[in-house]
């Protein structure tokens, strides 16, 4: 994968994560985090806090990018992040979405 190629990619996946972030904000007894490994290509959009005196940990979404194509190891949305992504222009043939069965 060429160096434009792959920064379009982790450009495109952390602008999605970035509007997930925004869109669903936080609450007083939980906090999203956006983990971002742009070295090794692991993106990461999870929950934790407290709720109740139970502790809230979620993996909401995890994407990585292997082999020149982008892998949706997690996805915890309801239009789904694939979809997301071919919104920014993102062919569909660099997308493996582990959650499709």
């Amino acid at each position: 994968m060429d160096i434009l190629s792959k920064t379009h990619l982790q450009q495109s996946i952390v602008k999605v994560l970035q509007d997930y972030l925004e869109f669903l904000g936080n609450d007083s007894e939980s906090d999203l985090q956006l983990i971002i490994d742009e070295n090794k290509d692991h993106y990461l959009l999870v929950e934790i806090g407290w709720h109740k005196n139970q502790r809230i940990y979620g993996n909401l979404i995890h994407i990585d990018i292997i082999k020149d194509k982008i892998w949706i190891q997690q996805d915890g949305t309801e239009e789904g992040i694939a979809n997301e992504l071919v919104k920014l222009v993102v062919r569909t043939v660099n997308i493996w979405d582990n959650n499709d069965n």
